[in-house]
């Protein structure tokens, strides 16, 4: 049987607590480093207007730990991935705009219209950070207690800009896991969506 002090027990909890800071899922801008334009409060009005509502294409640079196999080929509603909820059903034609509007340093307004119907209109929060707009809808969860037993899921967007104008969402994920610090199977990715300007 496993025998711990009260010291030891406190390490271990130490030290998951601090593999749980650094492993949560981390941005990166492999695949999409030399379109994107450097966005910043000077110039965010540049790029307020509309966009597609479903990606151009995929831009990723796939971060994988683990065999899990990502399908990039599902078409992403921008909405949905930005708000990190399911706002818009996936029957959302493709003829349906996204209108961005950097309404002050730290809101963005989305609103989409289908047929010339408004039928999303919400407020996102974030703040600029090099040279992206990051989003402050984060998501994470924990059971347990993290990688001594248990494991954390997260994930976290930021938005950028190409020289071509067309909007990039990049979004990194985590799932990790572990029992009494054996880690366990998990993944991370990066994944980078292009929206077209229109």
């Amino acid at each position: 049987m496993l025998n711990l002090s009260t010291k030891n027990f406190g390490k271990l909890i130490i030290l998951g607590g601090v593999y749980t800071i650094c492993s949560c899922a981390s941005f990166s801008k492999k695949g999409f480093r030399k379109i994107v334009v450097p966005l910043s409060t000077e110039n965010k009005s540049m790029y307020d207007g509309k966009y597609q509502l479903h990606s151009k294409k995929d831009l990723s640079a796939l971060n994988k730990t683990s065999s899990t196999q990502i399908d990039t080929s599902i078409t992403v509603n921008v909405v949905n991935l930005l708000t990190n909820q399911n706002k818009l059903d996936s029957a959302v034609n493709n003829t349906s705009i996204l209108y961005i509007n950097f309404t002050s340093r730290t809101i963005i307004n989305l609103k989409v219209e289908m047929n010339n119907i408004k039928i999303i209109d919400t407020l996102l929060k974030g703040k600029f950070k090099n040279g992206m707009f990051y989003l402050n809808n984060n998501f994470l969860k924990c059971n347990g207690i993290p990688f001594i037993l248990g494991g954390c899921q997260n994930n976290k967007r930021r938005i950028g800009f190409t020289k071509m104008g067309n909007l990039l969402v990049n979004e990194a994920v985590s799932n990790e896991g572990a029992f009494l610090l054996l880690f366990g199977s998990g993944y991370s990715y990066n994944v980078t969506y292009e929206f077209k300007k229109l």
